[in-house]
């Protein structure tokens, strides 16, 4: 897609002409959608952990931002999704709909009051309307407050599930919207596979009724594999630490505090995708406490404060493979 001079010889005049114009039409589904759907663009770059499967051994972490190819194949996913759902609603035919709730009124105001007071950043009145959630998220600083930001806004949002009835996806912006193709084939797209072809071979369909309990399944079982997923990545990029001894070399981190408790401190550390813990006995400059805020904390005997947002270098102190947690001192 950046340079056409540098498809593989083999590739012929056709698959090079067709390929070109899927990337023109491509182009022009996104622009449209964002016009009609009003997208939310939540992309947060994801830290992936390099294995060698046959010495099983981590050979590294990588930043994966999401690029033009990806966005290709993800127009055409959400094309073949919205188009399986407005059958299924045409025809009558019971499925699962992915949904995604709008936000909880309470939980964006808790956002948009810690936003404010620790990192000064005014949310605006994000849900008066779409185009005000757009304009907030497209007045995020691209900074290092950018992923904190980002991070607390989608936590503040409910989860996404299955359901047998059509409804939104505040996400996408979809009101039509259902799981059938992507790079991994997931139950509810089987599910709805079988609906498509008992329908078109006058076979026997699923009711309603009895697509229900498997939703709500689904639904569990998709926020205990990402769990999961989540804290088996979190593990290895531990294991990584301690194979490359990160302790013993003296490497320093850049760590945005992210949370203030009474124990210490909360740091998302980006270039590992890992947060981590500062202890409070770690610390030095004295005796700490908490302002009444809970987003500040300041020495008893001199100037020394941290507040969430701040940015603190960071030296691996001990890490827990077991309990997959990671300990960090201040290096300074």
């Amino acid at each position: 897609m950046d340079n056409p001079r540098s498809a593989p010889k083999d590739w012929s005049a056709d698959l090079k002409k067709s390929l070109k114009l899927l990337i023109e039409v491509f182009e022009k589904m996104r622009v449209q959608r964002f016009k009609t759907e009003k997208f939310l663009n939540l992309d947060i770059p994801e830290i992936r952990v390099c294995c060698d499967e046959e010495k099983q051994e981590i050979t590294g972490i990588e930043r994966k931002i999401q690029g033009p190819s990806d966005q290709l194949v993800e127009e055409c996913m959400l094309a073949a999704n919205s188009a399986v759902a407005s059958e299924l609603i045409a025809k009558g035919i019971a499925g699962l709909f992915r949904v995604h709730p709008e936000p909880d009124p309470e939980k964006i105001a808790e956002f948009s009051s810690l936003m404010a007071q620790s990192l000064h950043f005014h949310t605006g009145d994000i849900l008066s309307s779409r185009d005000a959630c757009i304009h907030f998220l497209e007045s995020i600083p691209d900074d290092h407050r950018k992923p904190l930001i980002l991070s607390n806004f989608l936590r503040s949002l409910p989860r996404a599930g299955y359901s047998v009835d059509p409804a939104i996806h505040y996400g996408l912006g979809k009101v039509q919207y259902s799981h059938f193709t992507s790079p991994i084939r997931r139950y509810a797209d089987l599910t709805v596979h079988q609906q498509l072809w008992q329908a078109d071979t006058n076979g026997r369909l699923r009711s309603k009724k009895s697509l229900k309990p498997i939703a709500e399944d689904l639904s569990d079982k998709e926020e205990r594999n990402d769990n999961a997923y989540f804290a088996a990545v979190d593990r290895l990029k531990i294991h990584y630490l301690k194979q490359h001894g990160a302790m013993e070399d003296g490497t320093m981190y850049e760590g945005v505090i992210t949370k203030i408790t009474s124990s210490g401190l909360v740091c998302d550390i980006a270039e590992l995708g890992l947060y981590g813990f500062v202890p409070m006995e770690k610390i030095r400059g004295g005796a700490f406490r908490r302002t009444k805020s809970k987003h500040k904390m300041k020495a008893s005997n001199s100037h020394t404060e941290y507040k969430i947002g701040d940015f603190v270098y960071l030296m691996l102190d001990s890490v827990d493979t077991v309990r997959g947690t990671a300990i960090f001192r201040p290096a300074l």
